[in-house]
């Protein structure tokens, strides 16, 4: 019997699902940019270089883009989305544009979005009817799509990734945007963050408000505690949730809304710093936030931060530190399909390698298949 060899990815090419797989692991969860890829595997004897690299990376992400859509439509169905941006570089030859890296996360789905702008128009494409809650820092977009569909933005046009898997130039005043359906959950993160920043020169006030802080956290901690205990030791991670709101249902209007109450009286008291220290923008922050961050105590999946939304982003981050960006917009269609798969993978507790490499398999026995971290592998695909 003629014995066959690993299933290509270009039928007729030189290289396999499992080197393709290889080099978008090592890119993209590894941080291991492409020419330095170029460099290991001559020393191995393998001569290529970083276009024929990327070249496999690009014919897969076709493969796959299917699977990032299905990601996105999933995303839009959970009741607590996290977001976040940072910069990334687009370095076209002799020419390098600021981008933003969107993610949109939930338990189980990190989502990427490369974008030339961190306009409310953007995420009103990255969100579209969504009426849920979603947890965001202080980001303006979030909170101008909120208020009145991001209107009042001065941009015109601006170039992303669409969740379609497209890479397209959308004039600002075609898109029928109107005010964002969903609640917003603000971060005491980083209210946090700006009253510890006040302890050197304003420390008792800058304490009380960050104890009042601990004891909110105090809370979360005590109801993780007693949900795990509830569900058993053999408990599923669905089973402890499922408890943790309802214990949060009880325990958040019983200790945290007293601590809120304080926490708010504290805010409002008069005269505590001149509003140009760093304490009065630390509680001109926090008032300016107060209806986001106080709507925990009646949304019991809310978090108290948005740490999941940076935490999403750091693989991303540590990978730009060492590649510095995409260089074409085929590469930011690229990265943006590689990273939302490989870190949904993670977050649903999926090797994240045999999860795309599964992916592509189905893709390439029936062309626009979807494959979800979640899904139970197919034997047939594991043995090719």
């Amino acid at each position: 019997m003629k014995r066959l060899g690993p299933t290509r990815l270009i039928p007729g090419g030189r290289y396999s699902v499992e080197f393709t797989v290889h080099v978008a692991e090592a890119k993209y969860l590894d941080h291991l940019p492409l020419e330095r890829q170029v460099r290991q595997m001559e020393r191995q004897g393998l001569v290529v270089d970083s276009q024929t690299l990327f070249d496999q990376l690009h014919a897969a992400c076709e493969l796959l883009l299917p699977t990032y859509t299905a990601l996105h439509g999933h995303l839009l169905t959970e009741p607590l989305l996290f977001a976040d941006e940072t910069p990334w570089k687009l370095m076209r030859p002799g020419e390098t544009e600021n981008w933003f890296l969107w993610g949109i996360s939930c338990r189980h789905v990190a989502f990427y979005s490369l974008a030339d702008s961190r306009s409310s128009r953007v995420a009103w494409v990255l969100l579209p009817d969504y009426a849920g809650l979603l947890s965001v820092d202080a980001a303006s977009a979030y909170v101008a799509l909120k208020n009145n569909g991001g209107k009042n933005s001065d941009v015109k046009t601006f170039t992303m990734v669409k969740p379609d898997g497209t890479v397209e130039t959308i004039q600002a005043d075609t898109l029928e945007v109107a005010p964002g359906l969903f609640t917003l959950i603000h971060c005491w993160a980083h209210c946090r963050r700006r009253f510890d920043a006040c302890k050197k020169n304003f420390y008792r006030h800058a304490k009380e408000s960050l104890d009042l802080i601990g004891e909110l956290y105090g809370v979360e901690k005590e109801a993780k505690k007693l949900a795990r205990d509830r569900a058993g030791p053999n408990a599923t991670e669905e089973e402890v949730y499922a408890h943790l709101l309802l214990i949060r249902r009880v325990l958040r209007p019983q200790k945290s809304a007293p601590i809120v109450e304080k926490l708010r009286q504290w805010l409002w008291t008069p005269g505590r710093a001149l509003p140009s220290s760093t304490l009065g923008e630390a509680i001109t922050y926090a008032k300016n936030q107060w209806e986001g961050l106080i709507a925990f105590l009646t949304h019991p999946e809310a978090e108290l931060d948005n740490n999941a939304a940076e935490r999403s982003l750091r693989g991303p981050v540590v990978g730009r530190k060492n590649h510095y960006g995409s260089r074409s917009e085929r590469g930011v269609l690229v990265a943006s399909v590689f990273y939302t798969l490989f870190e949904s993978a993670k977050l649903s507790g999926v090797d994240p390698a045999a999860y795309v490499r599964r992916a592509l398999l189905a893709a390439l026995a029936n062309k626009g298949t979807i494959t979800l971290p979640w899904d139970p592998p197919d034997a047939d695909s594991q043995q090719n």
